[in-house]
């Protein structure tokens, strides 16, 4: 059964990113799979499977996920449901030859959505995004914070972290598995000042938010890669988008 275990590992210190590809179409499974490997230089490790069965039985956590809507056995949307609930982080793109699944995919925290026949250029543009958005082993290890909680004292990895609110009083922080979690006595500005270094930025004179789990900014709504809608306000809009810039920056030139 898919159970999000971490599969991923280092190869000569290099991340080595999963992929997996699910479509009953063996053609298309062929045709993506060379252009993913035609389309960059990271290590790569796919694993194709024909139904959603299959893929269900797999102790593997992927990074990237590529998923047929239209499928015998189970489709993709309710195969992207059952692999949401154990596993929040894994970058889910749909494939289908019909756009009108495009407002449901999304009730699923889809990352990306293809239209079939699948063009070369949009698979390596939705490709390259994801990519940009998944961390390394090593980030995610040296990363770690610690908070006085209501229950005590708790350890986190940033990239676990999605955002902090200021809510009734007190100073709370969402994370990649739906999880809130109260801190005990803090201010939010303190939270923004000591989280800055690990690219977290306010956006609201109640929010702090990890610039790693932006997906995208438009006028003054903030969207996040597991569908998360933050406010951002007048007052912030310009720091934190050019916070954000900066952060892509650094990520695509390291």
């Amino acid at each position: 059964m898919y159970t999000g275990f971490p599969y991923a590992f280092i190869i000569q210190g290099e991340y080595m990113l999963t992929i997996g590809i699910c479509d009953d179409d063996t053609k298309i499974i062929r045709k993506l799979k060379n252009i993913i490997l035609e389309s960059t230089n990271e290590q790569i490790d796919i694993h194709t499977y024909s139904n959603g069965k299959q893929l269900l039985k797999e102790d593997i956590r992927f990074d990237i996920l590529f998923l047929d809507i239209e499928m015998p056995i189970i489709n993709g949307l309710e195969l992207a449901k059952l692999i949401r609930k154990v596993d929040t982080n894994v970058k889910i793109i749909y494939l289908t030859y019909y756009t009108e699944y495009k407002d449901i995919a999304f009730l699923v925290h889809a990352f990306a959505y293809l239209v079939k026949p699948i063009k070369k250029e949009m698979v390596q543009k939705i490709l390259k995004e994801s990519i940009l958005y998944t961390p390394s082993i090593i980030d995610t290890q040296y990363h770690e914070v610690r908070f006085l909680l209501i229950d005590g004292l708790e350890s986190f990895y940033t990239n676990d972290i999605l955002y902090f609110e200021f809510v009734n009083r007190k100073v709370t922080f969402h994370t990649t598995n739906n999880k809130i979690f109260i801190i005990h006595n803090e201010k939010i500005s303190m939270i923004a000042e000591n989280m800055s270094e690990y690219d977290f930025c306010m956006s609201h004179k109640s929010f702090v938010v990890n610039l790693y789990h932006v997906k995208l900014i438009k006028g003054y709504d903030i969207t996040l890669m597991n569908g998360s809608i933050i406010p951002l306000s007048q007052k912030y809009s310009k720091i934190f988008r050019a916070e954000w810039d900066n952060f892509l920056r650094k990520i695509i030139f390291q």
